[in-house]
């Protein structure tokens, strides 16, 4: 994320907060911006399916998810579900397994969070 980096690598971070605002509009697809590195399929298969993985989960468990999104720090996420960071840590891990599974990549006995 560090100025250097993105020059050299040719990228730009931009803030969620402040494309959504200018944007003026609530579709968290707005905010994917396909990666040159990633490709097209994997791509059209993430914004087609993450909307569908988040149904599947909790209201608390999209709140989190939506903070990660929008760069949070974990302060900033334990602040808005109301859990410790050391649980933060692990429900990072828990997603990630929970849209691996989603997506077929894991066997469905490592479902459990």
């Amino acid at each position: 994320m560090s100025q250097s980096c993105q020059c050299r690598h040719g990228v730009r971070v931009l803030s969620c907060d402040l494309q959504h605002k200018k944007r003026n509009c609530n579709d968290w697809k707005m905010l994917v911006i396909a990666d040159r590195k990633i490709p097209i399929p994997d791509t059209a298969a993430f914004r087609v399916d993450f909307e569908r993985w988040l149904r599947t989960l909790t209201r608390r468990d999209r709140k989190a998810i939506r903070a990660f999104i929008r760069g949070d720090g974990t302060g900033g996420v334990v602040a808005q579900i109301g859990v410790s960071p050391s649980r933060v840590s692990q429900l990072r891990r828990v997603y990630e397994r929970l849209w691996e599974w989603f997506q077929g990549e894991l066997e469905p006995a490592v479902r459990t969070a």
